[in-house]
């Protein structure tokens, strides 16, 4: 066919859309078994002295990126019908058939093609995989000469490079329309896909275009309308527990005709049911990705967050050992800014006298590695610590309530209301915080992590709404 210029392709998109009917469905796996035909083709190609060189000598490139595009195919679920299969490839060879494959000439040709269709989220995900498809369908022909060859694998070639990411959003009028809020433009890409999808599904719901979705979100208020608050099921988890638990234990008294029996056994059934429950619920309910912000300049003051490990420092090793540790969550999460501080909350071990044996000198080590981390890092270190207090039911001086007590302290400390922490190391009036990160001693903060966390912290779904002590929206604590 003739070659379509660069600035017409958004209008061949349109056109090539609206030609193409769809004809119910096809399973990824069918269509990753036509395209694995596709490349025995090609294979077979390469090792016929009459065809184009350009055959034998890209043979590698060919497998490589057919092998990516099956894998997409494969794990894609459902697809739409087109005449030749998948909707999405058929798209896709059009585009191939206009011309080189660039970049430039992709943004255009999808632009115009979703203002005809409203590509489902799922299908704009592998378009990659799509335009891989096509372009080895196109070199499976039998008449594809020299220089059709050289295109079609410079295009392998280009999207092997390509990230596509920017050229679907920007083709995308949803998400066009959806950067009117304020917060959607901050999101990372997976969930800005989150929010797609999701006006896609509300679309179909309500007989409504994705675009008339995205508008009635906007003006209901986009992220409450797309993601209404959902009811809790604490209440729901805890009345089943002790309800299965009573009904068992009832059961045991009943058939050993002892009330002493269903008493002795209320304990370790509650545990079972509880474990029973869990294992219940993390197979019926499908895991959901917590939206989140992308912070791509690092924290704002918004954002400020104090990464705390909270620690015993037993030995004379445990505390320099753990200002190490901070150092490396420093440099491993440098994309968070100024705004992550580190904190060591180190408690020492119970003891039966005061002082404790050997406290004061793993303190002093420990402050002197930290005040080392300020003077090498401009500041953002602390050192926290706590007076022993007496437990008389172990008849032991120990840190009050151990882990969960420092953190309750760190937590008022970082709010600037009284606490029974002493700042040992560090710039005191500085340590303010709108977050907590708690780690335990041995636990890894590997790169970008903090800044993952936070930015779901951030989000307005996930930001909490406190009544009467209680948290009835949003979510006060966040595990990875």
């Amino acid at each position: 066919m003739e070659k379509i210029r660069t600035e017409r392709l958004a209008g061949w998109g349109e056109q090539a859309a609206r030609s193409i009917p769809i004809k119910g469905g096809v399973s990824g796996r069918s269509a990753a078994r036509r395209l694995s035909e596709a490349m025995g083709r090609v294979y077979e190609r390469g090792k016929d002295p009459q065809a184009p060189a350009w055959y034998a000598d890209n043979e590698y490139l060919a497998r490589r990126e057919g092998e990516l595009a099956l894998r997409a195919l494969k794990a894609a679920g459902r697809l739409r019908r087109g005449p030749n299969g998948a909707a999405l490839i058929d798209l896709c060879a059009h585009l191939v058939a206009a011309g080189p494959v660039t970049e430039e000439r992709i943004g255009a040709f999808l632009t115009g093609a979703r203002r005809a269709d409203e590509l489902p989220e799922s299908e704009a995900a592998l378009v990659g995989a799509g335009l891989r498809a096509a372009v080895l369908y196109a070199l499976a022909e039998p008449d594809v000469d020299s220089a059709q060859a050289a295109e079609l694998f410079t295009g392998l070639r280009t999207l092997a490079d390509l990230d596509l990411t920017e050229a679907l959003e920007t083709s995308d009028p949803v998400d066009g329309l959806l950067r009117q809020d304020a917060v959607y433009p901050l999101m990372d890409e997976a969930s800005r896909a989150l929010y797609r999808t999701r006006v896609q599904r509300l679309a179909k719901k309500h007989g409504r275009t994705a675009l008339e979705e995205a508008q009635a979100a906007l003006d209901a208020g986009l992220h409450e309308y797309l993601f209404p608050p959902v009811e809790r099921t604490g209440a729901w988890y805890i009345a089943a527990r002790f309800g299965l638990t009573g009904c068992l234990a009832a059961a045991a008294g009943g058939l050993t005709g002892s009330a002493c029996t269903a008493l002795l056994t209320a304990l370790p059934l509650s545990e079972l049911v509880r474990v029973g429950l869990d294992s219940a619920l993390l197979r019926l309910t499908p895991p959901r990705r917590l939206p989140r912000l992308a912070l791509e300049d690092g924290l704002g003051p918004d954002g400020r967050t104090v990464c705390a490990v909270s620690a015993l420092l037993t030995d004379d090793e445990t505390g320099p050992r753990l200002a190490r540790r901070l150092e490396q969550y420093k440099l491993a999460n440098r994309d968070c800014g100024e705004q992550l501080l580190f904190a060591l909350l180190a408690d020492l071990p119970d003891a039966k006298d005061l002082p404790a044996p050997g406290g004061e000198a793993r303190l002093r080590a420990v402050q002197k590695e930290i005040d080392g981390l300020n003077g090498t890092y401009g500041g953002g270190f602390y050192l926290l610590t706590r007076d022993l207090t007496w437990h008389a039911a172990d008849h032991v001086y120990t840190p009050w309530e151990r882990k969960r007590g420092a953190i309750l302290e760190l937590a008022r400390h970082v709010q600037g209301r009284p606490c029974r922490l002493k700042c040992l190391a560090g710039d005191e009036a500085a340590l303010r915080a709108r977050y907590i990160l708690c780690l335990d001693g041995d636990t890894r903060l590997v790169p970008g992590a903090a800044r993952q966390l936070i930015g779901a912290a951030m989000h307005p779904l996930n930001t909490p709404l406190v009544e009467k002590g209680v948290v009835v929206r949003g979510h006060g604590v966040i595990h990875p």
